[in-house]
């Protein structure tokens, strides 16, 4: 030992012994030379760093038995913690990504008749399976509005005349065909030829397509009309096999029940009942589209007969989604599990629709004011759609192009619009309080067990103090009549708006009419006061159809039969220019002239309500144009998932054909 310094020799015999103490073995237990225990602390002392390979050997031989036991443990646990962070870093380097299986059912309220682009257009149920079939040069996206589809891309030329599509080279047909040219210039041409009786054939009037070549073709406008990018939303057929059907015998062909196009599900089968009524349609996915194969293997659509029959089967689990539930339904799915919900915004408002030529009181701009005034629209949103709809102020919905904020509101004010009724003539009896009080004091001191004739006198008093809460003036009772639809929603909102404008002292009788009757008489001679009724937008926002002078006579859809020379040309300056900036600025003036004139009063953008199952994932609608479009992004719904190494949320997803079994993390350590 004489090789050490004489210090550090002292403060190494001084950790020895610490050492030692700490470890020391028990009685009998074989003692670690000293010698070499010292020489290792004092290689250590000097190296400053951690102990060598030839020291952590003898470390064990300085614990006890219990000590091992405990060192044991603690390297038990170490290994497993190790194990478990090991599993969680690879863990959160997998991804769960959509996988290819499973079925979805859905209830239809209606049956298909006609699948086919070119009929569609007049059945809900037949655009959503058209929809699911068939492909357009252009689409509707829920989330991004007018986007390419069959196109690769188009271009317009600078006088807005020309526009110009390149198809894309992956666009095939359900039988394996390439889509081409043709098949584009076949379907226009089908809708133009009288012989195929269309309905879409007044939207390709003056219109000229060409083939540039086999994958390019042209449209030819004689004017600059901006909304006929909307137009080639219409699915296209292909014209291998429709060619050889004469046109008059296309509503016949067995392609309108069996289809077959370019979209992302392919017809498989459909089943009748005895009666020969269709009961299931049958669709399964295509694994050739150019949009992305869709995920969910097969889409199976049942058919009924009215909405009640419809929830019914929802409710009972026959069918996993509706297209489309009544607000008074919700509460029947809410709390089941099984079920989501969804309330995408339709391009769709609801109004009153004055005709002050069928009544000389609405003529008065002070009336109208006042009943726009007196109308509170969020207590309608409240009580009739329970909160599932936005109050509006005009006919340019919120995210439509053209919408104007600072357009003139009317908003509720009950006591400012007695008064533009009291400015404008029309006054209340003085009597008026006296009455009511009789009336409350004879309803409350009825017994249960009083006549009928008592009750009928009764109702007889109560009605005319009704009429003594009505305004007059000159003689005339300020009475008037709102006509709607049989349908549930409207028929509430028309009674909530009566109950509001008997506040104002203003008598609303209501006319509840059938669909046929409001168009065979209610619309064809515009025989209405105010019409409580909807107007739905197509994909672009031109108001043309609504609130053009040249659309008051039916079947126009003017149906205030408003009429403003300076309104026409904001709204023709709207459709005939590609200019962005310059439509808004058309489309907001147009509203600020109608909200000066109040030819209608707009109550509420109603939300749809959507019910489909829990079970599907990945399912975006925000907003809608018609209700087919909740399929717009068909092919990123799923219902199975896996999980795929990446290195963040955007890891393109391994195509189909690469789909590896989903391993359990288990299984990773299982060995």
């Amino acid at each position: 030992m004489t090789n050490f310094p004489k210090n550090l020799l002292n403060k190494s015999k001084r950790w020895y012994t610490s050492v030692r103490n700490i470890f020391r073995k028990s009685d009998g237990a074989k003692k670690a030379d000293p010698n070499l225990a010292l020489q290792q602390v004092v290689s250590a002392r000097k190296r400053q760093g951690l102990p060598t390979k030839s020291q952590i050997k003898y470390f064990p031989q300085l614990l006890s038995k219990k000590e091992k036991q405990i060192a044991s443990i603690a390297f038990v646990i170490i290994v497993i913690t190790g194990i478990l962070l090991g599993r969680e870093f690879l863990n959160s380097q997998r991804l769960v990504v959509p996988a290819v299986g499973g079925e979805y059912t859905e209830g239809l309220v209606g049956a298909p008749q006609l699948i086919n682009p070119l009929y569609s257009l007049t059945s809900d149920v037949d655009t959503d399976l058209t929809r699911l079939i068939y492909s357009g040069l252009m689409k509707y996206d829920t989330a991004n509005g007018l986007v390419p589809d069959l196109a690769e891309s188009y271009t317009i030329s600078e006088d807005g005349k020309t526009y110009t599509f390149v198809i894309r080279d992956n666009a095939i047909w359900h039988d394996g065909e390439k889509v081409l040219a043709d098949d584009i210039i076949f379907t226009i041409n089908a809708i133009q030829n009288p012989d195929y009786r269309s309905p879409l054939a007044v939207s390709f009037t003056n219109v000229t397509v060409e083939q540039v070549n086999d994958r390019t073709v042209s449209f030819t406008l004689q004017e600059e009309f901006t909304p006929f990018l909307s137009f080639l939303t219409v699915g296209i057929l292909p014209s291998h096999l429709w060619q050889e059907i004469a046109p008059f015998n296309a509503s016949l062909a067995e392609l309108d029940k069996k289809p077959i196009g370019s979209g992302p599900y392919i017809f498989e089968k459909l089943v009748r009942d005895s009666n020969g009524n269709l009961r299931n349609y049958e669709l399964v996915r295509n694994p050739n589209f150019y949009g992305g194969a869709a995920y969910i293997e097969k889409l199976t659509f049942k058919f009924y007969s009215d909405l009640a029959s419809g929830v019914d089967a929802l409710n009972n689990h026959n069918i996993e989604g509706l297209s489309y539930v009544p607000i008074n339904n919700l509460e029947l799915f809410k709390k089941d599990s099984s079920f989501k919900m969804y309330f995408p915004q339709m391009h769709q408002y609801t109004a009153l629709f004055i005709n002050e030529d069928n009544n000389s009181i609405l003529a008065d701009n002070d009336v109208r004011r006042a009943l726009a005034t007196g109308t509170n629209k969020n207590q309608i949103i409240d009580n009739i759609l329970l909160g599932h709809g936005l109050a509006i102020d005009t006919f340019i919905l919120p995210g439509m192009l053209g919408e104007n904020p600072d357009v003139t509101k009317y908003g509720y004010d009950l006591e400012a619009a007695k008064a533009l009724l009291n400015d404008a003539g029309w006054t209340i009896s003085n009597t008026t309080d006296e009455k009511v009080k009789v009336v409350e004091e004879e309803t409350t001191n009825t017994s249960e067990t009083e006549t009928t004739d008592n009750i009928e006198d009764s109702t007889d008093t109560a009605e005319e103090a009704e009429m003594s809460l009505i305004r007059t003036k000159d003689g005339k009772t300020l009475e008037l009549e709102i006509v709607t639809v049989d349908s549930a929603e409207l028929v509430q909102t028309a009674e909530e708006i009566k109950a509001q404008w008997l506040e104002l002292g203003v008598l609303a009788n209501i006319n509840i009419v059938s669909v046929t009757t409001l168009q065979s008489d209610i619309l064809k001679n515009r025989n209405y006061d105010i019409l409580l009724s909807g107007e739905l937008y197509g994909i672009d926002t031109d108001p043309y159809a609504f609130w053009h002078s040249s659309q008051s006579d039916y079947p126009g859809l003017n149906l205030s039969q408003f009429a403003n020379s300076e309104a026409d040309d904001y709204i023709e300056a709207g459709r005939t220019t590609q200019d962005i900036e310059k439509r808004t600025k058309a489309y907001q003036e147009l509203q600020n002239i109608v909200a000066e004139e109040i030819p209608a009063i707009f109550l509420y953008q109603p939300y749809y309500v959507y019910v489909t199952a829990s079970k599907i994932k990945g399912v975006t609608i925000e907003q809608m144009v018609s209700p087919a479009d909740r399929f717009s992004r068909i092919n990123e719904w799923h219902i199975k998932t896996r999980k795929v190494f990446g290195k963040d949320e955007e890891t393109e997803v391994i195509d189909e054909a690469e789909v590896i079994e989903e391993i359990d993390p288990a299984a990773l350590y299982s060995n």
